[in-house]
């Protein structure tokens, strides 16, 4: 079918290319900045609800680039470990 796109595939293309590989020393990667867009695919929810979890506290807090919501990469990478130490 054109047009149609397989929902897990899309996924799988955008945290390919969006996540932080944790495994890599990330002091010494470039520093890039991560949208809603990347957000919600890294934490595989609606941006709706990145945006809500922002204005809760639950992820580390954004910042804005005029409009645009923005995370550094290094503070969401060490947030994502620290979630994996508190569950040890």
């Amino acid at each position: 079918m054109t047009g149609v796109y397989d929902l897990d595939q899309v996924r799988a293309q955008r945290l390919a290319t969006d996540i932080v590989d944790l495994d890599l020393d990330l002091e010494q990667r470039p520093q890039r900045l991560l949208n809603v867009t990347s957000m919600a695919a890294l934490l595989d929810c609606t941006t709706r609800q990145v945006y809500r979890m922002n204005a809760a506290g639950h992820i580390p807090p954004g910042f804005h680039l005029g409009q645009a919501l923005r995370w550094r990469e290094l503070d969401v990478a060490a947030w994502i470990e620290s979630l994996g130490e508190d569950a040890s």
